[in-house]
C-alpha cells in the first residue's frame, strides 16, 4: 500500500511557516494512519531518501509563494504526486492579527481549520487516483499538422512558433488553440510560456462540461518558479483534458504544441471570437517585440 508522504516548509521564522508546521502536525496526530511525515524536507535536501520514497505519493505542503519545498524536491528529481499552497488555504481563514510574529494558543482555530483543509485536499487527490485506476479511459488524440516552425532566438534561448495558415490561433496571453473543425479546439500554451515559467510541477485540470468565457482561466499551471492561469483563446465547453499530464506535466515543457496540449473544448462563438486573436505570424511578431521589450528572466 502506498504511503502519503507530506513534506511541509520549515520555515518556522515567519507565522506562515509557523501555521504549516503546527497545521501539519495536528492533522498527523488526528489522522496517524493516513499521512507520514518522514522523510522531512532537511533529509531530502542531504540527498537522503530519494529510492525509499519512489513508488509513494508525495505531497509538497509550501508555506509560501517562495515554494522552497517544490524546489528542493526539483533539485532531487522528485516529482510531487500532489502540491499544497498554504497562501491558497488561508484566504478564507482568520488569522493571527497583523504584526504578530509568531503563535499563541488562541490560535489553536485557525491551525485546525488549516489543518482540515490540507486533509480535505489529500482525500480528494486520493480518491481522483483511485478513480483514475479503476476506470477505463477514452483517449483523446492531437493530430495537428503544421507546415513549418517560425524560430526566435533571445540570449540562450531559442523558441519555435509552428504555423497551420487556417486553424491555429493564439492570443496575447501566451496560449494557443487549435482547430479541428466543428467549432473543436485543442488548447496549450506557447514555447515562450513554458520556458519563462521553468520546470513544470504540476497542471490543475478544469472537469469535463466546464463552461468557460474566452480568456478566463481554463488551467493552473504550477512550476518551480510560480503559479500561472492559463487563459483559454475561446470560449466554450470543456470536452477533454490531457490526463496524462497529471502523471507527466513536465510534457508542458518537452512539447508544448503537441503531447503538451492541455484541454479540448467547443465554441459555438468561435467566429466571432477568432477576431481577438493572431494568426501564427502575428503572434510570432508579437512575440519579437516581446523579447525586445521584457527579454526573458530565467
Amino acid at each position: 500500500m502506498k504511503k502519503n508522504i507530506v513534506i511541509p516548509c520549515m520555515g518556522c521564522e515567519k507565522l506562515l511557516g509557523q501555521l504549516c508546521t503546527l497545521a501539519i502536525l495536528h492533522l498527523k496526530r488526528a489522522n496517524p494512519s493516513k499521512i507520514t511525515l518522514e522523510p522531512s524536507i532537511s533529509q531530502i535536501a542531504a540527498g537522503e531518501y530519494k529510492e525509499s520514497i519512489l513508488g509513494d505519493n508525495t505531497i509538497a505542503l509550501n508555506g509560501c509563494a517562495i515554494q522552497c519545498v517544490n524546489k528542493i524536491l526539483n533539485q532531487r528529481k522528485i516529482k510531487p504526486n500532489l502540491i499544497i499552497s498554504i497562501p491558497k488555504i488561508i484566504k478564507d481563514i482568520k488569522l493571527p492579527q497583523k504584526g504578530q510574529a509568531t503563535l499563541d494558543y488562541q490560535d489553536h482555530e485557525a491551525v485546525k481549520s488549516i489543518s482540515n483543509q490540507i486533509l480535505s485536499q489529500i482525500e480528494v487527490f486520493l480518491e481522483k487516483s483511485q478513480n483514475m485506476e479503476t476506470k477505463p479511459e477514452n483517449k483523446v488524440e492531437f493530430n495537428p499538422e503544421y507546415s513549418q516552425f517560425l524560430e526566435a532566438e533571445f540570449s540562450k534561448f531559442h523558441f519555435k512558433v509552428p504555423v497551420n495558415d487556417k486553424n491555429l490561433f493564439f492570443n496575447w496571453n501566451e496560449a494557443w488553440a487549435y482547430h479541428i473543425g466543428e467549432g473543436k479546439f485543442f488548447i496549450g500554451i506557447t514555447d515562450y510560456l513554458q520556458t519563462k515559467l521553468a520546470d513544470i510541477l504540476i497542471c490543475e485540470l478544469p472537469k469535463i462540461g466546464d463552461k468557460i468565457d474566452q480568456f478566463e482561466a481554463v488551467a493552473n499551471i504550477e512550476s518551480s518558479k510560480t503559479v500561472n492561469e492559463v487563459l483559454t483563446p475561446f470560449s466554450g465547453e470543456v470536452l477533454a483534458v490531457n490526463h496524462e499530464l497529471e502523471e507527466y506535466p513536465e510534457w508542458i515543457n518537452e512539447d508544448p504544441y503537441l503531447k503538451g496540449w492541455i484541454v479540448l473544448v467547443k465554441c459555438p462563438n468561435y467566429k466571432e471570437e477568432i477576431d481577438d486573436l493572431m494568426n501564427p505570424y502575428q503572434y510570432f511578431e508579437f512575440l519579437e517585440e516581446k523579447i525586445k521589450e521584457e527579454g526573458l528572466q530565467y
